[in-house]
């Protein structure tokens, strides 16, 4: 018995590559099966994910972060066009850059979005217009005054 686990643990160590494409493979073949059952797992054993996602935090904020890192890349880079830049300055910084309602209204549309990733949420509705890249101050500025001071 012993030889024989230690046979599989020496097989899954020298063909790790291998056994995790053929998972991942499966996962992607069958995922809406895959997320059904997390869902009702959940919902069977609510202190049990409770605990789990208690014990394991740095790891899903480290995810939740990377992911959401990666949307807001992906969408900035839509409306931009190509590079993302602000719109009115040309700023370049992706950290200083953020979308703008064209039509204004950002406010009322965060509200009813209630908590969920804009950036998410804009690639789910498959990228709809009306909206366009700018840095936080012409951002702020359209909303505060109207315009930006850079359109004067």
């Amino acid at each position: 018995m012993k030889q024989r686990e230690e046979y599989h643990q020496k097989y899954r160590e020298e063909n790790r590559e291998q056994i995790n494409e053929r998972a991942r493979a499966r996962y992607m073949a069958n995922r809406e099966k895959f997320l059904q059952k997390g869902v009702e797992y959940r919902e069977r054993h609510p202190e049990k994910a409770k605990n789990y996602y208690q014990g394991n935090k740095d790891k899903f904020r480290g995810y939740n972060r990377k992911q959401n890192r990666t949307k807001r890349l992906e969408v900035l880079t839509y409306y931009a066009q190509g590079e993302p830049e602000c719109k009115c300055c040309g700023e370049k910084i992706y950290e200083f850059l953020s979308i703008d309602h064209i039509n204004g209204g950002g406010g009322k549309h965060r509200r009813l979005l209630r908590g969920r990733n804009f950036y998410l949420w804009l690639v789910k509705e498959n990228f709809p217009s009306g909206y366009q890249v700018l840095c936080h101050n012409c951002n702020q500025a359209k909303g505060l005054y109207g315009k930006c001071p850079h359109n004067k």
